[in-house]
């Protein structure tokens, strides 16, 4: 199994290096607030958390934290999208994936229920010390119980369909060679409109946008993770026009491509 956690991290705030930059991450972000309050812009939208709560962050979304009490801690989880994806519930992934009307990016659990999340966090701290041959299945079981957690005390229930979840997961496999929207509807056997508005009361995103942003985070990989130059990951995403997908980049990530390969290439 390929590696679920790409990043786990306890910060108070006097470990901070820098609380307003811009940034996103390599997959599903979780912060868990067990302490204080702060504010984070969320693609521009201010938002507050106070302790007992939990921060969802997808792949597409930019963030920084503007300003956070002096006692602020928080646990910092990042899941691989990969991974998770094929291994979890969609219902449980629709959780962290989709931004129907009504979602909140904050979650606040009762002091109970959190303190049962946090028994996991420490589980999951103490298992990436060990180097067991079952180290990636137990740490899949910790995540898989939590999410579960954290789904019985969401309190927005977002509008399940099981065939857009299947058109959502289609657009995930084929994005790079998906010609048109229309194409995807005639698929799924229903009208570009009636696919349009029920795609977006699914997942928050209109298909256009998501499938936009599905392939602008695989260029982001390709560029971290890969030698193709500009023009060889503009193809290999779906984009028919370099140029496009420059602007298009740039629009969503306020660096050109190369910058964003030079700052972040691992």
């Amino acid at each position: 199994m390929k590696t679920l956690i790409n990043t786990f991290q306890r910060k108070a705030k006097k470990e901070n290096t820098d609380l307003s930059s811009l940034h996103f991450h390599n997959g599903y972000e979780l912060i868990f607030v067990t302490k204080g309050e702060a504010d984070i812009e969320i693609d521009g939208v201010p938002h507050k958390a106070k302790a007992p709560a939990i921060i969802l962050l997808n792949p597409f979304e930019q963030h920084k934290i503007t300003g956070a009490s002096e006692d602020y801690e928080r646990t910092i989880l990042v899941l691989s999208a990969e991974v998770l994806e094929q291994n979890v519930s969609p219902r449980l992934i629709a959780m962290l994936k989709c931004r129907p009307q009504g979602f909140s990016h904050i979650i606040n659990p009762n002091r109970s229920d959190f303190a049962n999340i946090c028994t996991i966090l420490d589980s999951i701290s103490k298992e990436l010390e060990l180097n067991d041959v079952f180290k990636e299945q137990y740490l899949l079981n910790c995540v898989y119980n939590m999410l579960i957690l954290m789904h019985r005390t969401e309190k927005i229930v977002s509008d399940f369909s099981s065939s857009m979840m299947k058109a959502q997961a289609y657009m995930d496999e084929n994005y790079f060679q998906i010609d048109s929207i229309e194409s995807i509807a005639e698929k799924f056997c229903v009208s570009l409109s009636h696919f349009s508005r029920s795609f977006k009361a699914y997942s928050g995103y209109s298909p256009v946008k998501y499938l936009k942003n599905t392939r602008l985070y695989h260029a982001q990989q390709l560029l971290m993770y890969s030698e193709y130059t500009v023009y060889e990951i503009s193809e290999k995403i779906g984009f028919k026009d370099t140029n496009n997908f420059i602007r298009q980049f740039k629009n969503k990530f306020k660096l050109s491509p190369l910058k964003f390969r030079t700052e972040n290439k691992v």
